[in-house]
């Protein structure tokens, strides 16, 4: 569930619409907030896996798969309890909590804490995952010319 409700270029969070979270909230669901920021290999924010205005989703793809330095940094953030909370208060917290995620993460260079024992639990980094798959059928197709 992307909370915003849209997709943006990433350089900063859009409203949360709380409506999203009722589902959870009547399937008395987890909600884990999960903080994804794009950058390029030397963390500077990266726009490229951005899907927003008129693109066509060929178009997204492409920028994606030819993407010289895309990653991505995933920070898993602790789970929302749902007792006595309403769906506000929920897109609330978990507005907030990625958002400060988001920005620690972009204060230091590729995500990196400043200590070993100040690294966010469940942290990752992953290069552009469609280029890994997709590199050895683009080197087939220029190799016989298709």
């Amino acid at each position: 569930l992307f909370p915003e409700g849209t997709s943006t270029d990433g350089t900063r969070l859009k409203h949360f619409h709380s409506s999203l979270f009722q589902s959870a909230i009547d399937n008395g669901s987890i909600i884990l907030p999960v903080a994804i920021r794009y950058h390029n290999g030397s963390g500077k924010h990266c726009s490229d896996a951005a899907f927003i205005g008129d693109m066509s989703f060929i178009q997204s793809l492409q920028k994606i798969l030819f993407s010289p330095s895309l990653h991505a940094t995933l920070a898993v953030l602790p789970a929302l309890s749902l007792q006595d909370k309403n769906r506000r208060i929920l897109a609330a917290e978990a507005q907030s909590a990625i958002d400060t995620a988001l920005t620690q993460c972009a204060a230091r260079p590729l995500c990196q804490p400043e200590t070993a024992s100040s690294q966010p639990r469940n942290t990752s980094r992953f290069h552009s995952a469609y280029s890994l798959l997709l590199d050895p059928v683009f080197k087939l197709k220029k190799r016989h010319n298709v």
